[in-house]
């Protein structure tokens, strides 16, 4: 008998033990032989159990004997067979860095053998449990070699077998881990390994491990801030700036540890000082190097802030920097390159000069309405020198009475453009601290200015707002005292173009304040004046209300009742009496003297004379002469009507003469005068008459005259007669008369009177032939005949001049034939004239 055992894939054939008879491997068989009814034999088989294969163990029986029931000569097991793997891991854990850097990552190289005896089946499950040591933190798991995956979290992970792991075969973990930053000197990292079907947490591993001490190395790069605390800062100043010191990491910086600062300032800036505000360290540092020590453990991402004092140079550039480098513990600035450094940007800076200012007056007293000066030092006090082209404002505060009308530099390198109370000084050069710009101001002190005066100034320096700043600084002079000034001009008209001899006149003075000191009420002015020859000075009258005067004669002085402005005036009539005889001229002069002067030892202040002034009569006359009668009659006597009228301007005085002259015409002759009307008497002789006023003779008013007159007996056609007459005090002899006057002419009477007799006997009486008027005619021609025609008389131009001849008395007859001019009508006319040569019969 034998029995057929073939192995399944599933397992290895190890070794065999039969009761009975031989196993040969090789063929699977047993071979069991004879075997007694009833009796049995065992044989043993020992495998290896595979991880993969078929399982199920087959097993057959045959033999040379007939086998009536051949249903069970096959056998399996009733139960399925599962195999039972049977494995023993092993694990070793190697750090994978000599030393690790407290911050930073570290991997470790774990590798797991399957011990067996069992391999490990495709899909199994090994627990791995990770024992990192104080300061480090597990991160990831990483399969890096071997049949497998892993996943696991924290301190725990699986890994899954993706094939069979023969017995000997390994899985390759990597494993990371994060160094505290804050890690111990060494760290330590141990491992637990369980095989498949193994319960870490009621099962002992299968096997662990531990690296040894691992050094932990501290490394932490700080990072640096540099920030300027101001925008913009001020030369010759202090400014601060904040650095924030990070560390950022990987480790903590322990206490006690140093961190190198080195500050990089730019030109114009000197670090003064440091001071921790903020962070567990203190410092200390002088210059440009400072050393942060730690006073407490700094995390990473913690900070220290340090404020840095610098000064800024009185001279800085328009703009400065300021850098910082940092050292974190264990470097060397002198070797090693810095772990940050940082950069501020361009900070402009302001020039900083703090300006003085003095202001001095150059007169210790100054004059109203005149001008003075004034001399500004500004004084640079620095700390900055101030740059060419900068502008320096200048503000003026003049005092009451004071208008500033220029500005001139005198010293420094400025120009100066200003109007008003507002200037500005413009740098041409550099302006050092302690060195001075000086400047001259030009004043006027206003004419009211009155018992003092101040003047101040205030100084800005550059790139600073009168408007809105306050003066860097100011100044004001003391007190000025101030002199009033004052020049007066003087102007007199004469009130009338001509004057009258013995008469008055006025003429007008104006005063002119020409300031340009306003005049005080109360102040004197003297005047003097100065009047030619012929005149004399008898009063004066103020007519503009603002001075009353005082004086007689030529010396009077005002006295002012109101303030006189600067181109004020003051108007005085002054009233004189003429004394220069007419025709001739007089003027009239005048000097002033403002308040304060002297007339008798200083010179006036202006003087003026009127121009020549003419002196006229006190009186004009005028005349009028009319003839009474309208005809007259050759050999009658006629009358004529004079009229002297007074023309002014003056009244003609009683006692006063007036010289009268005749001219009387051809046929005319005077005879007599008689005052008809008016305060006078008259007194003449033939062509001369004088009146004599025996009262005022008032202007406009008159004095009649009447004249007599004797008409010629050959006055022929018309008489005329003309009078001359002269004012009082005027020569006819040398003087130009007053007015004249002729009569129309008056005709004379032309009708013939032809008389019928005359008497030729020599008596002087009738002894002619008279024909009245026959001379009015310019042809006359008579012819006389006796009674018997003949022809006694004849004349072609006859003049009233027969005398009779010889011719006996007795009656004669004419014919006597006259015209008007050569070419009127001769008109005829004739009658009888007895000639009687002797009378009394």
């Amino acid at each position: 008998m034998a029995v057929t055992d073939e192995l399944p894939s599933g397992y290895t054939y190890v070794s065999s033990d039969a009761t009975v008879g031989t196993f040969d491997a090789a063929a699977n068989t047993w071979t069991v032989g004879s075997l007694a009814n009833g009796a049995s034999a065992t044989l043993t088989i020992t495998a290896e159990v595979l991880a993969a294969g078929d399982y199920i163990n087959y097993a057959s029986v045959d033999g040379d004997e007939h086998d009536p029931d051949e249903d069970n000569n096959e056998d399996t097991p009733d139960d399925p067979v599962v195999p039972i793997p049977v494995y023993e891991l092993s694990v070793t854990k190697v750090a994978d860095q000599d030393r690790v850097v407290a911050g930073e990552t570290t991997t470790f190289t774990v590798t797991i053998t399957n011990n067996g005896p069992s391999p490990i089946g495709s899909g199994e499950t090994i627990r791995l449990a990770e024992l990192p040591s104080e300061g480090m933190t597990i991160t990831n798991y990483a399969i890096a070699a071997g049949n497998a995956t892993i996943a696991g979290g924290a301190n725990e992970a699986t890994a899954t077998t993706t094939d069979v792991v023969a017995v000997g075969g390994t899985i390759v973990v990597t494993i990371s881990a994060t160094v505290d930053a804050d890690a111990p000197a060494t760290i330590t990292n141990g491992i637990q390994v369980w095989g498949p079907d193994k319960d870490p947490e009621t099962d002992d591993p299968d096997d662990e491990d531990e690296t040894p001490e691992i050094p932990v190395d501290r490394v932490s790069n700080m990072g640096i801030t540099k920030v300027a605390d101001q925008a913009r800062v001020k030369a010759g100043t202090s400014t601060t700036f904040t650095l924030t010191v990070t560390n950022n990491g990987p480790s903590v910086i322990e206490v006690g540890k140093t961190i190198q600062l080195a500050e990089r300032p730019g030109t114009g800036v000197t670090i003064t000082g440091y001071e921790v505000t903020a962070g567990a360290a203190t410092l200390a540092g002088a210059g440009n190097e400072a050393v942060l020590t730690t006073t407490g453990k700094i995390t990473v991402g913690g900070t220290i802030t340090v404020k840095v004092t610098a000064d800024v140079d009185a001279n800085a550039p328009t703009t400065i920097t300021n850098g910082i480098s940092v050292w974190g513990p264990d470097k060397d600035p002198g070797t090693d390159d810095p772990d940050d450094e940082d950069d501020t940007p361009e900070i402009p800076v302001d020039p900083n000069a703090t300006l003085s200012i003095t202001k001095v007056a150059d007169q210790s007293r100054v004059k109203a309405g005149e001008s003075t000066t004034f001399t500004l030092t500004i004084t640079n006090e620095g700390p900055s020198s101030i740059a060419n082209g900068e502008e320096i404002s200048l503000s003026e505060r003049p005092g009451e009475g004071v208008t500033i009308t220029g500005y001139t530099i005198s010293s420094g390198n400025a120009t100066v453009n200003g109007t008003g109370n507002s200037a500005t000084v413009t740098t041409t050069a550099a302006f050092p601290e302690g060195s001075t710009i000086v400047v001259k101001v030009a004043a006027t002190i206003a004419g009211g200015a009155e018992g003092t005066i101040t003047n101040g100034i205030s100084v800005w320096g550059p790139d600073k707002d009168p408007g809105t700043d306050d003066p860097d600084d100011e100044d004001d002079t003391p007190e000025i005292p101030v002199d009033p000034s004052y020049t007066l001009s003087i102007s007199k008209e004469a009130d009338d173009e001509t004057v009258i001899s013995g008469g008055s006149t006025s003429f007008t003075v104006t005063i002119t304040n020409n300031g340009p000191s306003t005049i005080a009420t109360g102040k004197v002015i003297n005047l003097e004046e100065r009047p030619g020859a012929g005149i004399t000075i008898t009063g004066y009258e103020v007519t503009s209300s603002n001075a009353t005067v005082s004086g007689t004669g030529n010396n009077p002085a005002l006295t002012t009742s109101a303030a006189i402005p600067s181109s004020g005036t003051i108007v005085v009539v002054v009233s004189a009496d003429v004394t220069a005889v007419a025709g001739s001229t007089i003027a009239n002069g005048i000097a002033v003297w403002g308040p304060d002067k002297n007339p008798d030892t200083d010179e006036e202040d202006d003087e003026d004379e009127t121009p020549e002034i003419p002196v006229e009569r006190p009186y004009t006359l005028s005349i009028e002469k009319v003839g009474d009668q309208s005809i007259v009659t050759a050999g009658q006597p006629t009358t004529f009507t004079v009229t002297v009228t007074n023309n002014g301007p003056m009244a003609i005085e009683a006692g006063k003469d007036i010289a009268l002259q005749e001219r009387p015409g051809a046929g005319v002759t005077i005879t007599g005068y008689e005052v008809i009307s008016g305060a006078a008497t008259v007194v003449g002789a033939g062509n001369q008459a004088t009146i004599a006023t025996t009262g005022a003779i008032d202007v406009g008013s008159t004095i009649v005259i009447r004249i007599t007159a004797d008409v010629a007996v050959t006055a022929a056609g018309t008489i005329t007669n003309g009078i001359t007459v002269w004012g009082p005090d005027r020569d006819p002899d040398t003087d130009d008369p007053d007015d004249e006057d002729d009569t129309n002419p008056i005709p004379v009477d032309a009708t013939l009177v032809i008389p019928n007799l005359f008497t030729p006997n020599g008596d002087g009486l009738n002894d002619l032939f008279v024909i009245r008027n026959l001379l009015q005619y310019q042809g006359r021609e008579l012819m006389v005949i006796n009674r018997w025609g003949n022809q006694v008389y004849k004349s072609n131009n006859y003049n009233n001049d027969w005398d009779g001849g010889s011719l006996a008395e007795g009656t004669y007859y004419y014919i006597l034939r006259v015209r008007n001019g050569n070419n009127g009508e001769w008109q005829t006319h004739k009658g009888a004239v007895a000639i009687i040569r002797v009378t009394g019969r």
